[in-house]
């Protein structure tokens, strides 16, 4: 008869998999690709349901943070531990189940940092906003000047 006789099912849950893959692109064409999954935040799940009620103040993702720094604990991360460049997202868009969010920068743009961390944000100021997710990026990426990177977030939502 399931839940309170409403013939719901106790077990079905939802699943948020996210992946994230930064492509390099140097001044040769040469491609170097990492791809990593990462952790939905405290802080990300509650804004989920904040759009969902449309509660004020839960603006969506516009941004990308990249950070050099590493937490050795994810879930209840607010921010990134060491930010070191913040983007506005080129594009975001959602097909079925799944929301794809990308970032590209220029060769000149976050030149010679070190990614090590990165997540989506709802804010263009550095540490503010709400953190969404939160990718450990190991190994290291390096974003040498001369290369150029496009980076894509995707979230997928499904029943498990």
């Amino acid at each position: 008869m399931g839940i309170f006789g409403l013939g719901l099912d106790a077990r079905e849950t939802a699943r948020i998999q996210g992946i994230a893959t930064i492509t390099l692109r140097d001044e040769g064409g040469e491609v170097e690709v990492w791809r990593g999954w990462n952790t939905v935040v405290d802080l990300g799940l509650n804004l989920l349901l904040e759009r969902l009620i449309n509660t004020t103040g839960a603006s969506p993702m516009s941004h990308l943070a990249i950070g050099s720094g590493t937490r050795s604990t994810v879930n209840t991360a607010g921010s990134l531990y060491n930010e070191v460049y913040r983007k506005a997202l080129t594009s975001a868009s959602v097909s079925g189940n799944v929301g794809t969010f990308k970032t590209y920068l220029t060769s000149a743009q976050a030149a010679g940092e070190t990614i090590r961390e990165m997540g989506l944000t709802n804010s263009a100021a550095s540490g503010k906003g709400t953190l969404f997710n939160y990718f450990s990026v190991s190994p290291a990426v390096e974003k040498a000047a001369g290369k150029e990177a496009v980076i894509t977030i995707t979230n997928t939502l499904t029943r498990s």
